[in-house]
């Protein structure tokens, strides 16, 4: 199949820094999905002509008109134009002016193919409208399991159960955050990318040896939304169980639901330490200071069905030993220095990090970033595009 370069908008919930301040928001409106989105920005960016329209919007505004801007956003020497559409911004309104404004956007670039952000309003029903009424092909990022977190009855289970049924029907091709949403989605218009790793970093990769068995203090991290789904509980439990252990010292970053058990469990000042939210910058600078990084999001939970933990990406890219459960993209994989608890079970966590406390650990993530590798999952997401292309001429 021959490939062109098409004119694609990428309707994604993405701003700078300075937009972040202008829109007053905080660190608290840094999507953990950045992580993937930024990624999958560079790649297309690769091959086609791609403007990125902002979905980000002022979720506490008063009455006031935010302008339209632009800027150049530089991923891997590639500068990307990012659009931030102008919109008045009013109280509990905001996200349809934003969902509005990304529409006028998409009708004034005409874009060949939308590639938007997961089953939401502000970033659907833009997508949506320009197939509807400017002929484009849409292409859903998907990584969303909001449709199951909410009880069957309540309101907002009921607007997002609603989003994934239309998403499902009207788009054209999908991205899927993980292998076993193969089962719900057409094999034929869809590719399997749960994260993306830059040939760069794959190139630089190298084995390191962590001796900790010889480390006076063993420090373990948990860094993200602080709630059930995403196990930040099983990685407490996993913490008060090796409170007889004085080599371990646990941290945790974040903000959720569970905040105030965290907080609650540090102000005892035993083996947990609360390091607060944190930019994503600082992130980085804490977690590189770390011993063993944990994923303990719950494979039992609905939610994981529809995701993939992004600080998994995060943690491959620190090369440090990592402790996770076993999401199935990255178990069929052999990596050394990447260890599996099972049955969400704080207590086999437990004993996995207690065993890693008497051995050296080689640490050895080449085989993730082959499988992962930018190369190979362009060749695989460029087929789809081509084919969608095909499809509209």
């Amino acid at each position: 199949m021959r490939r062109r370069a098409l004119k694609i908008a990428a309707i994604v919930p993405y701003y700078s820094e300075e937009i972040k301040r202008t829109l007053r928001l905080t660190y608290e409106y840094s999507p953990g999905g950045l992580n993937k989105i930024l990624p999958m920005v560079r790649l297309l960016a690769r091959d086609h002509a791609l403007t990125v329209l902002s979905t980000g919007y002022a979720k506490r505004a008063d009455f006031r008109w935010i302008a339209r801007r632009e800027e150049k956003l530089a991923l891997g020497g590639r500068p990307v134009r990012v659009v931030y559409p102008g919109y008045l911004a009013v109280r509990y309104l905001s996200f349809l002016e934003i969902t509005l404004a990304c529409w006028r956007e998409c009708l004034r670039q005409k874009p060949d193919l939308i590639m938007f952000y997961n089953f939401r309003v502000e970033s659907l029903f833009p997508a949506l409208l320009a197939k509807l009424f400017g002929g484009a092909k849409i292409l859903c990022q998907f990584e969303d399991g909001l449709h199951v977190l909410f009880p069957p009855g309540s309101v907002r289970g009921l607007v997002f159960r609603a989003l994934y049924g239309l998403g499902k029907r009207w788009s054209d091709g999908f991205t899927l955050v993980n292998g076993d949403l193969r089962t719900e989605f057409p094999e034929r218009t869809s590719v399997v990318v749960p994260f993306i790793l830059s040939d760069e970093e794959g190139a630089s990769a190298r084995p390191q040896l962590f001796r900790l068995k010889d480390a006076p203090v063993i420090r373990v991290a948990y860094s993200g939304t602080l709630d059930r789904e995403r196990g930040a509980d099983v990685f407490l439990e996993a913490a008060r169980r090796l409170r007889g252990n004085p080599r371990f010292h646990f941290f945790v970053t974040g903000r959720g639901p569970l905040l105030d058990r965290v907080l609650e469990r540090a102000g005892r000042r035993e083996n947990l330490t609360y390091a607060g939210l944190l930019s994503e910058n600082e992130v980085g600078a804490h977690l590189r200071e770390m011993d063993i990084l944990v994923n303990p999001q719950k494979r039992s939970h609905p939610f994981a069905r529809y995701s993939f933990p992004s600080k998994v990406m995060r943690y491959i890219l620190l090369n440090r030993p990592i402790v996770s459960t076993d999401f199935r993209d990255i178990s069929e994989v052999s990596a050394p220095g990447l260890f599996f608890y099972g049955n969400d079970d704080p207590g086999d966590l437990a004993r996995v990090l207690a065993g890693l406390a008497d051995r050296d650990v080689e640490v050895d993530y080449r085989t993730l970033f082959e499988k992962f590798s930018e190369t190979k999952i362009r060749d695989a997401l460029q087929t789809l595009i081509q084919r969608l292309a095909a499809a509209r001429a």
